[in-house]
């Protein structure tokens, strides 16, 4: 049996033509259950097949909402999927499509209008992904689209025009997933979160990637292909940009910088290699590159500005530290093992 929950508020509806709330609920299969609440002048579609799947929408003022749960795991595929989605204001938009079994969504857009919301958990067929997408203020967008099986995602944005995209792939089959922890606060700040994992052990989480950003006109950009990489940045201030990517297995980069108009690029290319990059000032520039195995670079620079700091390593198991304190100092590291 499918469970059906329909309740709409709205003042002085009829001939009058005021604001008048539209909710559209498709479900076949089993167990299926919707619950829509709206209050304004709302739009809410879900549409579920299968079995024992869930939709719960609540939204207050003028807003849209979009859910779909199916599945094509298997001959009894798409059930007990979970969509849950809030959203206060005007003109907020949220489109929620899960394809698979047992994947979860929580969206609240809130204290602001033309957020934008959109989530997508598998193309054809996906199992155990959690989305969550908190996003409070105005204007901004979140787009998270994680194939196959056993992806996280956490997004929040608090602030003004913010934009966060994260696309996350790994194998079908109870294969390892990857996990993204993206968290800005401030107006005009981006990130981008690119990971893919070709690892099948048993479902555990294999690449991570974590960014924050407090402040204005932020970059954070992470790209990960390969198994068990890590990626950590933090940036505080404003106009700052940071690059880590890994093309390999078991990389760590770490990037922190605190202050205005500083840029940091760390690539890895190979395995096991670990790069720390700290920069505390105004205007300061680190590249990193590490090409091989097992390499270590730590360059911290410290209580000035325009610092420029270059490392290139290449082959394996070079150690680079750079230490920079006060202004207009350059350093450039390069080595090669034999």
């Amino acid at each position: 049996m499918n469970k059906v929950v329909l309740s709409a508020t709205a003042l002085m509806i009829g001939a009058i033509g005021f604001a008048q709330n539209t909710s559209t609920v498709g479900q076949t299969g089993n167990g299926n259950q919707a619950e829509v609440d709206q209050i304004g002048a709302n739009t809410s579609v879900v549409s579920q097949e299968f079995t024992d799947n869930m939709a719960d929408v609540y939204q207050e003022g003028t807003n849209n909402s979009v859910v779909t749960q199916a599945g094509i795991v298997s001959d009894a595929s798409g059930y007990l999927n979970q969509a849950y989605v809030r959203q206060f204001g005007d003109a907020n938009d949220s489109d929620v499509e899960q394809n698979g079994d047992e994947n979860y969504t929580f969206v609240i857009q809130a204290f602001g209008n033309n957020n934008e919301s959109d989530v997508l958990q598998g193309t054809q067929r996906a199992e155990y992904n959690s989305a969550i997408v908190k996003q409070f203020g105005s204007d901004n967008v979140s787009d998270v689209e994680q194939h196959n099986d056993n992806n996280v995602a956490f997004v929040k944005q608090l602030g003004d025009d913010n934009d966060v995209e994260s696309y996350q792939n790994a194998r079908s089959g109870s294969t390892d997933g990857n996990s993204a922890t993206l968290i800005q606060m401030g107006n005009d700040n981006e990130i981008w979160n690119e990971q893919i994992t070709d690892s099948r052990d048993n479902g555990a989480i294999s690449n991570v990637s974590v960014i924050f950003q407090y402040g204005n006109d932020n970059d954070g950009i992470t790209r990960q292909y390969g198994d068990g990489n890590v990626a950590d940045m933090t940036q505080v201030g404003d106009d700052n940009r940071g690059i880590i990517r890994a093309d390999g297995d078991d990389n760590y980069g770490y990037l922190k910088q605190w202050g205005d108009g500083n840029d940091s690029w760390h690539r890895a290319e190979g395995n096991g290699n670990m790069g720390m990059v700290f920069q505390f000032g105004d205007d300061d520039h680190s590249d990193l590159h590490q090409v091989g195995n097992d390499n270590r670079a730590f360059v911290k620079q410290w209580g000035g500005s325009e610092n420029y700091s270059n490392v290139q390593q290449n082959n394996d198991s070079n150690i680079s530290w750079t230490f920079q304190n006060g202004s207009g100092n350059i350093s450039n590291v390069t080595q090669s093992s034999l």
